[in-house]
């Protein structure tokens, strides 16, 4: 029997698909009928070309037809697919080949398919990384191929996870995996046959794969897919999806949906009705209130409603999302005392409420709640040692269930994340209240300050809420220190930022929103033994929890 994965390809619609944006600002639309076709073009070439039994695919393809061809003809060739980032995302052509070598070391690849223009950059990445793989430019001819039938490869996806430098990690991710977890999203939002989706998130990342793609693919759905740098030079491309086509559901990391607010006129929403719009999940990152409070203010009166934020918290190690919350109601907020933030103790929580726009709560105080665990899912927060923790303590979030990968390719990698004993160790800290989950950040990009935890997101938000410093424009450096350096210099990171934004913009009016350009220089948070800042206009510090394709929360 077929995976439900692969079931569209048997009897696949003629009158839906994939309405691909084009380089003109139009759409290009391929019925699930036409993409069927090239999925079966797709595996006959990965074959020819030496895909074996279980072989591992890494494509480096932008989204458009030929990425959906390859990564469907790699499951019917019974090969098992691998996305990679493309070049769009780093700095230098350098970069970005020492990263893809790093990749591919780490993914043992059979064959690697990119397009045309990639492919001699593929080639070199092959033989950098000493291996004897083929690389093929996939072109689609419109040719027809009769592949008999081959057996599945015992993973479904090799999907690597989230940082853009340093070592690559490939989860093994299972055909179970993706089955269970794909069903319980679609129970989670209530899928129903009108539902259609907007998305401008990566393939190679797993929000924008699973989360947007697979999910509309399974369901056989109108799905409109933008490429992240089409987002980047016109959200309101993005938005007419929900606004005039009709598309009911979409997703994105926090910093997304900021970018629109700030972005989008009114004059573009101008007969834009998003009454149906019901789903903007929001993940990857962990969510800023402030920037949803924002976008909702710029769509509001074209209908849009804050319950359908559908905030959740998730990790590629796990798939993609472990909790989520519930359609129809607003997320959740508390504002807690940071001075309670120790690892293992008691969270004391000064207010509740919910995100409504029509109040101002201010910024940078606010957590906003992920939700509860989704059905399947055990979730739980544990102590250093890792003994449990009840409710409201702060310690490390482990999970497990049915779409927890089965470990990453090849020796356990190194860092805070983790498997063990059929557990997933996330090194991320929150605590739950009354079942729902609240996510402070990661467990690496913490210090401590008078024996309290401070997290680099917890600083970036109060350094947003100075006047004259836009919102979304500030990074936080945790540098490496020696054992036993010196005092935390928190004091001096707003200084800097109070000086910076008022030699930019001169005396702020009392109630007057940031304007002008971004502080170009990167706040700088270390020990007293640290080493030098980075050089101005460099991405560093903490990752955001989960790579959203190199679109990191400084695009202007």
């Amino acid at each position: 029997m077929r995976s439900p994965l692969l079931g569209w390809l048997d009897d696949p619609d003629v009158d839906r698909g994939i309405h691909f944006a084009d380089r003109t600002g139009g759409w290009s639309f391929h019925s699930y009928a036409d993409l069927a076709g090239s999925v079966a073009e797709a595996a006959g070439r990965l074959v020819d070309a030496g895909v074996g039994a279980g072989g591992v695919v890494c494509i480096a393809v932008p989204s458009g037809p030929e990425f959906v061809a390859a990564f469907f003809g790699t499951l019917i060739a019974g090969g098992t697919p691998s996305p990679v980032a493309p070049p769009l995302i780093f700095r230098s052509a350098d970069e970005y080949v020492a990263q893809l070598v790093r990749q591919l070391q780490a993914a043992s690849p059979s064959l690697v398919v990119s397009d045309a223009d990639l492919l001699p950059v593929a080639v070199g990445a092959v033989q950098a990384a000493g291996l004897g793989c083929s690389c093929l430019s996939l072109s689609l001819a419109g040719e027809r191929c009769d592949l008999p039938a081959r057996p599945p490869a015992g993973l479904a996806l090799l999907q690597f996870t989230a940082g853009s430098s340093g070592s690559p990690r490939g989860v093994r991710i299972s055909w179970r995996n993706l089955e269970t977890h794909i069903a319980a999203l679609h129970q989670r939002v209530r899928w129903r046959q009108d539902d259609s989706v907007a998305s401008w998130l990566p393939l190679y990342h797993d929000m924008g794969l699973i989360g947007m793609f697979l999910c509309s693919v399974v369901h056989r759905a109108h799905l409109w897919l933008l490429r992240p740098e089409q987002f980047l030079r016109s959200p309101a491309s993005w938005l007419a999806c929900l606004g005039r086509f009709g598309a009911t559901m979409t997703a994105g990391p926090s910093f997304g949906y900021a970018y629109a607010a700030r972005k989008v006129t009114s004059a573009e929403l101008e007969g834009m009705d998003f009454s149906r719009w019901r789903v903007a999940a929001v993940g990857a990152e962990r969510v800023d209130p402030a920037a949803l409070d924002r976008f909702a203010r710029l769509v509001a009166s074209n209908g849009f409603r804050c319950e359908a934020f559908l905030p959740g918290y998730g990790l590629a190690e796990a798939t993609l999302a472990l909790t989520g919350t519930s359609l129809g109601e607003l997320p959740a907020l508390v504002s807690a005392d940071r001075a309670s933030l120790r690892f293992g103790e008691p969270v004391r929580v000064l207010e509740r409420g919910c995100l409504d726009p029509a109040r101002d709560r201010g910024r940078g105080d606010w957590l906003v709640g992920c939700g509860r665990s989704l059905p399947g899912i055990r979730l739980w927060v544990v102590d250093a040692e890792g003994a449990p923790l009840g409710e409201g303590r702060l310690g490390e979030i482990v999970a497990s269930g049915p779409w927890v990968a089965e470990g990453y390719q090849g020796a356990q990698a190194s860092g805070p994340t983790r498997f063990a004993q059929g557990q997933l160790c996330t090194g991320d800290a929150g605590f739950l209240l009354d079942g729902e989950l609240f996510v402070l950040g990661r467990m690496g990009d913490s210090t401590k300050v008078r024996g309290r935890s401070l997290y680099a997101e917890d600083v970036e938000a109060r350094l947003a809420a100075i006047p004259g410093v836009p919102a979304g424009r500030v990074v936080v450096v945790l540098a490496g220190h020696r054992r036993g350096g010196g005092r935390t210099r928190a004091g001096s990171v707003g200084r800097a930022c109070r000086t910076q934004a008022a030699q930019r913009d001169g005396p702020q009016r009392p109630g007057s929103g940031p304007a002008g350009p971004a502080v170009r220089h990167p706040t700088h948070f270390q020990r007293q033994a640290a080493p030098p800042a980075p050089r101005a206009g460099a991405h560093g510090g903490h990752a955001a929890r989960h790579d959203t394709g190199g679109l990191a929360p400084g695009i202007s």
